[in-house]
């Protein structure tokens, strides 16, 4: 008769039944056949979601780490794919029988790409099949063999590099299936910015009166705008990867214009120009205007479209300057990135 106990990664654990998953001892082995001997491990999902309304998958390189909670040994690695997914293989049941004793869960571990190491790690076949890798993750986004690949949505290196957004105990209980995907919420979420004077009132759009006598001529606001302005801030390239003649942008973008009380109109300029790129359209497919004429028109009206749109997703619908700036992720169709994130770095 013998008795099978598995050390995997510091964690003691016993054979277990392969239906119950409870422990299952004195085993009594058959010469010349195969005997199969199960443990309390098991292959998950994990998907990635940010903490937007609504929530995201996170595509863009976030890298998951499972970490042994006994030994600190990393466990497993793989970048999120297209769908914030990565796959993990043999973690811990959550099971009492496990010892040491409290300990059957592990650590899981989100971070930005840390290019020079994530590179060279070597990732598991089945994240390799699931594109789950740095240089699936690397293809995926245009960049050559030789240029860095940061975590989509933050400035790269070295700033926003190697950052950790999420470091939790996760446990997976006893009744889990077999590649049963668990949603993992990380803070990508919104910048929320109020601006106030030095004690502490908020600032607001103000009526100005352009002559001695208001009731003689109508007044005017000045509003309150906020600007981030990422082009001159020490972000500024920081995540381009160049190739010549030209840079391969990874399309993030920080830079942010804001006004209170400015909303309504910059909507009523984004819904005036789509008019105009209907009209557009209408007018070259009735054989009205050229295809020249239709192509300089709409990329005319659709730069102002795309302007009063940014414009009005940023200012205010009220004259306080209460501004609220959102994380954008590639899954709502837009050419910009940016992820606004609590962190801090690994090292």
């Amino acid at each position: 008769m013998f008795n099978f106990t598995l050390n995997y990664y510091g964690y003691i654990m016993p054979s277990v039944n392969y239906t119950t998953r409870q422990p299952e001892y004195n085993y009594m082995l058959t010469p010349g056949i195969i005997n199969v001997v199960y443990f309390p491990l098991i292959d998950i999902n994990i998907q990635v979601l940010s903490q937007t309304t609504p929530q995201y998958p996170l595509w863009g390189g976030f890298v998951v780490n499972i970490y042994s909670a006994v030994t600190g040994q990393k466990m497993w690695e793989a970048i999120t794919n297209s769908s914030g997914y990565v796959y993990v293989m043999n973690v811990p049941l959550n099971a009492s029988y496990i010892q040491p004793q409290g300990k059957a869960y592990v650590m899981l571990k989100v971070r930005t790409i840390s290019p020079a190491i994530d590179s060279v790690y070597p990732y598991a076949s089945v994240s390799q099949q699931y594109g789950q890798t740095y240089q699936a993750y690397a293809s995926a986004l245009g960049i050559p063999s030789g240029y860095y690949a940061y975590t989509l949505g933050t400035r790269g290196g070295p700033f926003d590099e190697d950052l950790v957004i999420y470091y939790e105990q996760f446990s997976v209980p006893v009744t889990t299936t077999c590649g049963q995907v668990f949603p993992i919420t990380v803070p990508v979420e919104n910048l929320h910015i109020v601006v106030t004077d030095l004690k502490g009132n908020v600032l607001s759009s103000q009526p100005v009166y352009p002559c001695a006598t208001p009731s003689y001529c109508p007044s005017f606001y000045y509003n309150v705008t906020l600007v981030l302005d990422d082009q001159y801030s020490p972000y500024y390239l920081s995540s381009q990867w160049l190739v010549f003649p030209t840079y391969w942008l990874n399309l993030t973008d920080f830079r942010v214009v804001g006004q209170t009380w400015m909303q309504p109109e910059y909507e009523a300029l984004e819904s005036t120009f789509q008019s105009l790129i209907a009209a557009d359209q209408a007018a070259y497919q009735s054989g009205m205007i050229s295809l020249q004429q239709f192509v300089e028109w709409y990329v005319g009206n659709y730069s102002y479209y795309t302007l009063a749109a940014l414009l009005a997703n940023y200012s205010t619908s009220s004259p306080f300057a209460i501004f609220t700036f959102p994380s954008i992720v590639p899954h709502e169709g837009t050419i910009f990135v940016r992820l606004f994130m609590p962190a801090r770095h690994s090292r």
